[in-house]
């Protein structure tokens, strides 16, 4: 054991003896024991991989070299006469050779078959993750434990773990430049060690109030973002984060104030923000987005009550904004790059979560979500036109502009009937697909399918029986119109970007249509069934399927959507289908009756003009002899029928 180890061992155990005495002092120098073998044993990896790239390097050099090939001497020959007139060449010395070429450094390639845990180790990251966590835990165990001992006086444990973590982070500050992984892995452990005393200082002991532990809080993190900056580290910044977030509930009591959790993860969301106006550390937001959003759930879900209103929608508010800042702070680092400057987890995601948390808050309120979805288009439609000049983030620009859409177009359905809000998830999910088509990523293409198809069921299973009082300007047939515009959007940007998709994605774009498709009729069906009276209704069912089938054909030929032929035809087909019916029913008038005399002919008028645009698309003849004859047979039956 050499002395720097014996002075890091001694030191850990001096701050767990200072803690808790005898087993502190134990827990502690083995703790520190541990973190040096590991950061050291990494050292020793990443050396031998690199002298291992190093001699792949050479070797490879000297293959080359061998390969080249010999040059034979020739044989002696006679000496030119003098006056041979000699080419003028640059004297060598035969002594001499050419310097051989340095082997370009090769990195350090993971073990195959290693994928991304073996990438993790070879990249020195594990022991910066592996030592911050060790560490962090200890001294969290070791503050409680220490809390129920009483052996020293509040001030000198506390004192002691302050000492302690600074002395971790001066060491590793000193070592940044020899040993990077044990420098920030010393770093990442100083800084957690401040976090948890001063919320311990805070909750457990009360020697600090709120704003003087706020404030302390601030210069740690304050001091993280600066060093991580400084060291372009990554790892130190997303451990440190990791640190600030985990210490509330490690140091919780569970009698702690709403406020003040949701103050200090605003102040490490900041933190966030800041970062993000140098660095495009996609890492770092993500962790943030997620430990505010699913600790915010889990305490909504334990404890909240209406009478938080006031001091929980605030704190929604600050979030949403928060990371709506960060989304565009990521797209605008990362703006040279044409596939992956968009972060879609934080761009759909965000409004998304906060969406739904805010349903939740506002339930007790009338139009209260109506009037969320109005505020949430209007800043979209804002952010969408300071960015459209911004050309290199044009994708972010389009995806804001959206969203205001999407917003916009939910909010009258809101305020006329609250309960079909799942819809909207429809609406994310074929966004997400287009923009996984449009970076040519598979996750937002598949979890954006996944997302359709369950806000449909859901759909289905709470909203289609709700009730509504106004034909078409009602939450279920608007809910219901988004879930098939949404499901329609997404197959055709699957079949926009056929070239872009794996062989197994292929099938869902017809899928999709189809799903769309089948939404359209019982979207239209259902509103018909609901609102118009039973007389009228075969009448008005007819006219549906026909002018759908013409709008559908117009899509056709405008977006050059092949596809959609199959559709059109059996939207065509369901016309004869229900001149059949009505004909066969005998309690029924003839088709002319209950405003008839204008449903059909618009259906017919419809039925041909389709006929005639798939017959330019050049459809089968044979389908459309068929169709031709079943449109006849209508004509005679309606004739028949008012005979």
């Amino acid at each position: 054991m050499d002395g720097s180890l014996i002075v890091l061992v001694i030191l850990g155990a001096a701050m767990g003896g200072a803690l808790a005495q005898l087993p502190g002092a134990f827990v502690g120098g083995v703790l520190a024991w541990l973190i040096v073998t590991v950061s050291r044993l990494s050292e020793r990896v990443r050396k031998l991989e690199q002298e291992r790239a190093l001699g792949d390097g050479q070797a490879e050099v000297r293959a080359e070299q061998r390969s080249e090939p010999a040059v034979t001497p020739s044989p002696p020959v006679e000496a030119p006469p003098p006056q041979a007139a000699e080419p003028e060449v640059a004297p060598v010395r035969p002594q001499e050779e050419w310097p051989r070429p340095t082997p370009p450094a090769v990195p350090a390639r993971a073990p195959a078959g290693g994928g991304w845990l073996a990438d993790l180790f070879a990249s020195g990251r594990a022991p910066v993750w592996a030592g911050i966590t060790v560490l962090f835990i200890g001294v969290a165990f070791l503050l409680k434990y220490a809390a129920d001992s009483g052996w020293l006086s509040v001030e000198v444990r506390l004192a002691a773990a302050v000492a302690g973590g600074l002395a971790l982070l001066a060491t590793g500050w000193r070592l940044r430049r020899r040993r990077t992984d044990y420098a920030l892995v010393l770093q990442g452990g100083g800084l957690g060690t401040l976090y948890l005393t001063v919320f311990v200082a805070l909750r457990l002991y009360a020697l600090v109030g709120e704003g003087g532990a706020f404030l302390l809080m601030a210069l740690v993190a304050v001091a993280s973002a600066v060093l991580a900056l400084a060291q372009n580290a990554r790892s130190l910044m997303v451990a440190s984060a990791t640190g600030g977030f985990l210490a509330p509930l490690l140091a919780s009591t569970g009698a702690g104030s709403h406020v003040a959790l949701f103050g200090w993860y605003a102040l490490l969301d900041v933190g966030i923000l800041a970062v993000a106006w140098f660095r495009a550390w996609r890492e770092l937001n993500l962790l943030g987005f997620a430990f505010t959003f699913v600790i915010g759930t889990a305490w909504g879900v334990l404890y909240y009550q209406p009478v938080h209103f006031a001091t929980v929608e605030p704190f929604l508010v600050l979030f949403f904004l928060l990371f709506t800042a960060v989304s565009v702070l990521y797209a605008l680092r990362r703006a040279i790059d044409p596939r992956h400057y968009l972060d879609g987890t934080l761009v759909f995601g965000t409004p998304l979560v906060a969406f739904t948390h805010q349903a939740w808050l506002v339930s007790d309120y009338e139009y209260g979500l109506a009037w969320s979805a109005a505020v949430l288009a209007l800043l979209y439609g804002a952010l969408a036109l300071l960015l459209r000049r911004r050309r290199e983030i044009t994708l972010l620009h389009e995806a804001y502009g959206a969203l205001a859409v999407v917003f916009a177009s939910v909010t009258l359905p809101l305020a006329v009937d609250a309960g079909w809000t799942v819809a909207g998830w429809a609406v994310e999910g074929a966004a997400l697909v287009w923009v996984g088509c449009r970076q040519e990523r598979v996750a937002p293409r598949l979890f954006g399918l996944l997302l359709q198809l369950g806000a449909g069921l859901l759909f289905m299973a709470e909203v289609a029986d709700g009730p509504a009082q106004v034909a078409l300007l009602n939450g279920v047939f608007l809910g219901a119109l988004l879930v098939t515009l949404s499901g329609l959007f997404a197959a055709y940007q699957l079949h926009r970007h056929g070239d872009r998709l794996r062989s197994w994605e292929e099938p869902a774009a017809g899928l999709l249509l189809v799903w769309g498709s089948l939404w359209w009729l019982w979207t239209g069906v259902h509103e018909i069934q609901r609102f118009v009276p039973h007389a009228l209704r075969l009448n008005v069912e007819a006219l549906f399927p026909a002018a759908s089938a013409l709008l559908f054909t117009g899509a056709q030929r405008r977006l050059a959507w092949a596809q959609l032929r199959p559709v059109v035809v059996g939207l065509l087909a369901l016309v004869p289908l229900l001149a059949l019916l009505q004909y066969l029913d005998g309690g029924q008038p003839g088709p002319l009756a209950h405003w008839g005399f204008v449903s059909w002919p618009l259906a017919l008028a419809a039925l041909y003009t389709a006929l005639f645009l798939q017959e330019e698309e050049a459809a089968a003849p044979r389908l459309r002899r068929v169709l031709h004859g079943a449109s006849g047979a209508v004509i005679h039956m309606d004739d028949v029928s008012e005979r």
